[in-house]
């Protein structure tokens, strides 16, 4: 169950995706007890939606959104299985949130190793490549100024940076 801050904070967030409401919400999720950044939670979204069980998706996505409310992946899944149940109002609503989250994501940066993207998900990485119609060849994990980046290299050679330190810390804390 969600805090009433938390969803407040998403609220506004979604009403006007930026940075600022953005990082609020994302400080909020990496502290939930639940967070785990190397959950299977959306393994075991994907893989109902893979087998076209759209109720078991909706089912799981209910259990697990307080902690996944930030993922644009999260809300396509849950989006394009409401549609495919006959719920038309909750697709558009988890479009409307994955959209808002891709924006709020390219807010935190640019991609450039001086402004990485700030991530809260390590998909993040890749629903950003696939938003910007980037094919991944490389993925390279690079400590820098006391960060740990992750750099997807694609095709053409380019690099682009995603910040992922304070998963690791949550993943691995710090003594």
């Amino acid at each position: 169950m969600r805090s009433s801050r938390v969803d407040e904070r998403f609220e506004r967030f979604i009403e006007s995706p930026d940075r600022h409401g953005y990082l609020l919400v994302r400080e909020q999720i990496l502290e939930h007890p639940s967070y785990d950044p190397y959950s299977d939670d959306l393994r075991s979204l994907e893989s109902a939606f893979d087998q076209n069980d759209y109720a078991q998706v909706l089912k799981i996505g209910a259990e697990i959104e307080s902690v996944w409310q930030l993922s644009p992946r999260f809300h396509y899944l849950v989006g394009v299985s409401a549609l495919e149940s006959g719920h038309r109002a909750k697709a558009d609503e988890a479009r409307k949130l994955s959209h808002s989250c891709i924006a709020g994501l390219l807010e935190t940066g640019n991609g450039s190793n001086r402004s990485p993207f700030l991530i809260t998900y390590f998909i993040d990485e890749y629903d950003i490549a696939a938003h910007r119609d980037i094919e991944i060849r490389q993925q390279q994990l690079i400590e820098c100024d006391g960060r740990q980046l992750d750099v997807l290299r694609d095709i053409e050679g380019r690099e682009h940076w995603f910040d992922v330190t304070d998963l690791l810390a949550v993943a691995r804390p710090q003594p």
